[in-house]
């Protein structure tokens, strides 16, 4: 479950705007509403939080002082994760190219509208975590994530995540689709898999291997039972 902060220096439309979300999203759970600038910038230093609403005028610090804080010191975690709700975002039209601010919205808000917009950004976020755990196990695994290789397999599971994967035929279903998002073939995506996860089977320490693939004696496994693994693994 993803976490929320909003900072909202008007208690009442805070505890609205709070109350709406949690009826209309049960997957966002909230970590906290502050109503000034400080009490955000001291979660924000010290906590870990997803998703943050921030008004741009507050009774202490500024939204704007926040946001110069968090490019300041590279929060990279909060890219593309702070939605604005002010009356004066009008007044910041730059905000819309910071790389931290996923969308700015005027006051009044409209809630439906923002819902929607939570909704789309709690689905993005969910598959970049899913993409970075991929990584992760590739990572662990001595694949090179410099390889084109690697880069496809690594396409390959995130497709397969929540695929019944017995059913599935990789030739045939998934290897024309990258075929075709990187204006190759599906031999040429096959052949560059096969060359990642040949170079990574002799990289990895044999023990490594066997504790990964609970065998004794770790043969070199095929495409499909490796991604089963690392699925296997991150779920």
């Amino acid at each position: 479950m993803l976490k929320i902060l909003v900072v909202e220096d008007n208690i009442i439309q805070c505890k609205q705007l709070v109350n709406f979300i949690s009826k209309s999203i049960l997957e966002l759970k909230l970590y906290s509403m502050t109503f000034t600038g400080d009490e955000a910038l001291e979660i924000i230093k010290n906590e870990d939080v997803d998703i943050i609403i921030l008004d741009l005028v507050l009774p202490d610090i500024s939204g704007i002082k926040i946001l110069e804080y968090i490019q300041k010191n590279k929060l990279y975690n909060y890219r593309n994760s702070i939605i604005i709700i002010s009356g004066e975002a009008y007044k910041h039209p730059e905000l819309v190219k910071n790389q931290y601010i996923n969308n700015c919205f005027q006051k009044p808000i409209n809630f439906d509208v923002l819902i929607k917009n939570l909704e789309n950004l709690i689905y993005e976020k969910k598959n970049n975590i899913i993409k970075e755990k991929i990584n992760v196990e590739l990572s662990y695994l001595k694949f090179n994530m410099s390889y084109k290789g690697t880069k496809y397999l690594a396409e390959c599971i995130y497709l397969l995540y929540n695929r019944e994967l017995s059913k599935v035929n990789l030739s045939k279903e998934i290897y024309p689709i990258l075929g075709k998002k990187y204006n190759t073939n599906s031999i040429n995506i096959k052949c560059n898999i096969f060359q990642a996860c040949n170079n990574s089977y002799f990289e990895c320490e044999q023990d490594i291997l066997e504790k990964y693939f609970n065998l004794p004696i770790c043969a070199k496994p095929k495409t499909m039972e490796l991604i089963i693994e690392i699925i296997r693994h991150i779920k």
